[in-house]
Parts: C-alpha cells; sequence; structure tokens
C-alpha cells in the first residue's frame, strides 16, 4: 500500500490489522502508537589500524530497535548474505550526525532541502556513498524522516517533534560528556609524558 501523501510504500508485506488501519501506522510502530520513537547513544571503538584515536560513532533506536537491524530485518537473504549480514551499511560519526540532524531544522541548510544519509557505507566509511537518505518533514508537533535506501522500499517514520528533540539534546549531552572525558585523559598522558 502508498501513502497518498508521501507516495511511500509501507514498510510492511501490505497487510495491516485493524488496529494498524486505525492508527495509521506501517507495521513498524508498536501496537497502539500513532508515533514512532526515536534515541540515540555515542559509541567509541579503538581505531583497527592501531593509533590511539578512537572513532565515535552513533546508533540510532527507532521504537527500541537498532537501525542497522531495523534495515537488515528488510533485506532479501540474498542480499544479507552479500554483505555478510551487515546490511552493507555502518554508523555515523558523531559530528556528522549531529551537525546533519540539526541542520534539518534550518531552512535552506543543504540537510533541510535535500537531505541527509544517517548511516555510512560499511565498505569506504562515508556517507553519501549509496547511504540510507532522510528527507524530512518538520512541522509544530512532529518530525517525520522519509528514508529512501537502496535494497527495500522507502520507510517513514513519525517522531513527536518534543521527544526528538530531547533525544537530539541528550546525544548533544553524550558528546560534550565525551570530549570532557577526552581532555582530561589527553592532559594526565600530557603531564606523565617525558620532557
Amino acid at each position: 500500500m502508498r501513502n497518498s501523501r508521501t507516495g511511500l510504500e509501507n514498510a510492511g508485506d501490505g497487510r495491516k490489522d485493524a488496529a494498524e488501519q486505525a492508527a495509521g501506522t506501517d507495521g513498524l510502530r508498536p501496537e497502539g502508537k500513532s508515533v514512532d520513537s526515536i534515541r540515540f547513544r555515542l559509541c567509541r571503538k579503538k581505531d583497527p589500524y592501531g593509533s590511539e584515536v578512537h572513532w565515535e560513532y552513533v546508533l540510532i533506536f527507532i521504537n527500541g530497535e537498532e537501525i542497522l537491524d531495523l534495515l537488515k530485518r528488510r533485506m532479501s537473504p540474498s542480499m544479507l548474505e552479500r554483505y555478510r549480514g551487515t546490511a552493507g551499511y555502518a554508523h555515523n560519526r558523531f559530528s556528522w550526525l549531529y551537525r546533519g540532524l540539526t541542520r534539518a531544522f534550518t531552512p535552506g541548510t543543504y540537510a533541510a532541502e535535500c537531505g541527509f544519509e544517517i548511516l555510512c557505507c560499511g565498505a569506504c566509511g562515508e556517507p553519501g556513498c549509496s547511504s540510507p537518505q532522510v528527507d524530512f518533514e518538520i512541522t509544530e508537533e512532529s518530525v517525520v524522516w522519509n528514508l529512501g535506501w537502496r535494497y527495500g522500499k522507502p520507510l517513514q517514520f513519525r517522531f513527536d517533534r518534543e521527544q526528538y528533540l530531547d533525544a537530539l539534546e541528550d546525544l548533544r549531552r553524550q558528546g560534550e560528556r565525551k570530549l570532557r572525558q577526552d581532555t582530561g585523559s589527553r592532559k594526565e598522558r600530557e603531564k606523565d609524558a617525558p620532557l
């Protein structure tokens, strides 16, 4: 079934039960909910090339499910096998993701006008290399993600604007906390380093 307003396909298999039809959901939202929920978690991993630098990336959870898992559930078995179960995507860096998601609220910015890549390529690590693209619809009450990706039908997520902004603020605080930790660690290393 196609959403008459956006033209997007429903994420489900085309069959909806009466509760989904009444709520207007697409099979992704928890039963009885009319909006999706979102949260972010800043993570860090050691540089696989051995430097002291840590890579920071952001996990995105929609309705409690990590976005890569959500996309993998909608891929064909042959595509999953081809990409060894990774969906062909990876998580974006904190600075890239936060900047893009916040700029979507400013009319005239690239993110607001053209959309934004919420994940990056799993092979090269670059956003924009066949990455899922989100086009935003922002109103006083909601933030809608129209997510297009190369391995499946487009998906739509509707978030309560206040909950979405709270999740972005929490992500900003996580980033500030990591920065303070890094600054403190660097000062300790410099203090202990021989002259």
